[in-house]
């Protein structure tokens, strides 16, 4: 696997994450409500991010550029998971992004 190609999935992964965007926004409900349900939605997006992709030192005999390309391509997609985990929960509590 070439460099260019590992880094691939950490592109993607920040150029998703550096779409502007609003604030999560909810009618009708105090601060105390919305921090609560964020904390919610990102715990439950951790979990599933790192049942989807555990941390491990990457497949035996790749070396150390090898397991470093693993670790690096399991970030990103833990955090493209995270993400949209995250975004679905809010949605999924009648949140919207303005």
């Amino acid at each position: 696997m070439t460099f260019a190609r590992a880094l691939l999935p950490l592109l993607l992964a920040a150029g998703c994450a550096t779409q502007p965007v609003g604030p999560w926004q909810k009618p009708g409900i105090d601060e105390q409500t919305q921090a609560r349900d964020t904390a919610s939605c990102r715990s439950a997006a951790q979990a599933a991010a790192l049942l989807a992709y555990p941390s491990r030192g990457g497949p035996a005999g790749l070396g150390a550029g090898g397991a470093i390309a693993a670790q690096q391509r399991d970030t990103a997609g833990r955090a493209a998971v995270e993400a949209a985990r995250f975004d679905d929960c809010m949605l999924g509590k009648g949140y919207r992004r303005l």
